[in-house]
């Protein structure tokens, strides 16, 4: 009965052809809002703004969302020229150094699946769409330690990503320095 409660309250979904359940769209979106107003917020800003302070650009703190990079807080450069993508946007996950870099520490069959269901629509003329050239990306990302994005989700910009990990070596968030292209080189 619970069960069936969640589902009509649209917080969980079936898994099509499966007897499975998952978190629906809405279950998501709470969860999201609950992050993003966590009392934690306070701490982590003051470590973005630091950061923010030291290389004088723009800094993210995110977190995988299904398909997407959700932006848990972000804290702006003094630069007039910027992007607007505040705490709460999300951004493809293939297309976005964060993205790249949460699916590049993923188990192997979750990224080749991941690859293999998710349509990889151009964004720029430098996204990444092709799997296989994707695959070498994120083999070469868990090498360095960091990720990065060149001009692939919005042209001119460029972004390079580092994973924040638990105390288990998990990557549970990323942090994320972005730039305009003219003005920062990868």
């Amino acid at each position: 009965e619970i069960i069936t409660t969640l589902e009509h309250a649209g917080l969980i979904g079936r898994e099509p052809g499966s007897k499975r359940y998952t978190c629906a769209e809405r279950l998501n979106a709470l969860a999201g809002e609950t992050l993003l107003r966590s009392p934690n917020r306070a701490a982590r800003r003051a470590v973005l703004e630091e950061l923010v302070e030291q290389v004088g650009e723009t800094c993210n703190l995110t977190i995988p969302n299904n398909n997407s990079v959700l932006y848990l807080d972000r804290v702006e450069a003094s630069w007039p020229l910027r992007i607007s993508l505040g705490a709460g946007s999300k951004v493809p996950l293939y297309a976005s150094a964060s993205g790249k870099m949460f699916l590049s520490y993923l188990p192997k069959r979750s990224r080749e699946r991941f690859l293999r269901v998710t349509p990889l629509i151009r964004h720029t003329q430098n996204t990444l769409t092709d799997p296989s050239r994707l695959s070498r990306e994120f083999e070469q990302i868990r090498a360095n330690g960091y990720s990065v994005d060149n001009e692939e989700y919005l042209a001119g910009i460029c972004c390079l990503a580092v994973p924040v990990r638990d105390s288990d070596g998990r990557v549970v968030a990323g942090v994320a320095v972005h730039a305009p292209a003219t003005r920062m080189r990868l």
